[in-house]
């Protein structure tokens, strides 16, 4: 089981000095952070692109949730939508960003790999490095027909690697009203480019199976069926492979 909701932060007085989720992270994490809410929109870009290192030595050792959680309520519409389009991989990847953004974020780093990839490949590459940069689109191409949606159940891309070693989280529902959640995780030698598709298939069959039981406990207007068994009472399947 997973929580389904964020935390609601903790107060502090200055958001650069916000605890994180490591001592280590501390100086890193809380400056970025702090940094971050402190900036105007148009700034946000140019700090981004010269603190690429120290934002995934952030993504390496995250602050808490509910630190992150604080500080992106902090920021206006305005710098929310700057700093996704800056750092879409980071915002896609952070916990505590809502889940609906985090989805949009990752598709939008998705789709601009893609086609980083695509014009690669075109460049005229030695044969070595074309056959990998064809393996990582056609692994990332997989992630977007994993990502169509079935009987109109959303599904939202709340974590992507598009490293070589590629990884991707789908949810199948909508996590953040969950109240209960089931997790897929792969076991050994499943990659996103060979699996991702069947695997989220397979979230999708059971997410389908709780929704059913649940209206069969609760029936169609609300009337109290028999209790279900704890294990399936799923309103929300998270799918990750790596």
């Amino acid at each position: 089981m997973l929580p389904a909701d964020i935390p609601p932060p903790a107060a502090y007085s200055t958001v650069g000095d916000a605890p994180t989720g490591n001592e280590g992270s501390l100086a890193v994490s809380g400056s970025i952070l702090g940094s971050l809410s402190r900036l105007n929109a148009s700034d946000l870009p140019a700090y981004v692109q010269s603190h690429r290192t120290d934002l995934d030595r952030m993504l390496a050792n995250p602050p808490k949730a509910g630190d992150v959680s604080g500080v992106w309520r902090l920021l206006d519409p305005v710098k929310q939508a700057a700093l996704l389009e800056a750092a879409p991989h980071v915002i896609g990847n952070l916990e505590g960003v809502p889940y609906s953004v985090r989805g949009r974020a990752n598709l939008l780093d998705l789709k601009r790999t893609i086609a980083d990839t695509d014009r690669k490949i075109k460049t005229g590459t030695g044969r070595a490095v074309r056959i990998e940069l064809e393996q990582k689109r056609e692994t990332l191409e997989n992630v977007q027909k994993a990502l169509k949606q079935k009987n109109g159940v959303k599904r939202t891309l709340v974590s992507l690697d598009t490293a070589s070693d590629a990884r991707a989280s789908i949810v199948i529902g909508d996590l953040a009203t969950a109240k209960y959640v089931s997790v897929l995780v792969p076991g050994m030698y499943m990659s996103v480019g060979e699996q991702i598709v069947d695997w989220s298939k397979t979230a999708q069959n059971l997410y389908d199976q709780q929704t059913s039981m649940l209206h069969r406990v609760l029936g169609p207007r609300g009337g109290q069926g028999p209790p279900a068994s704890p294990r399936s009472r799923g309103s929300d399947t998270r799918r990750r492979c790596s």
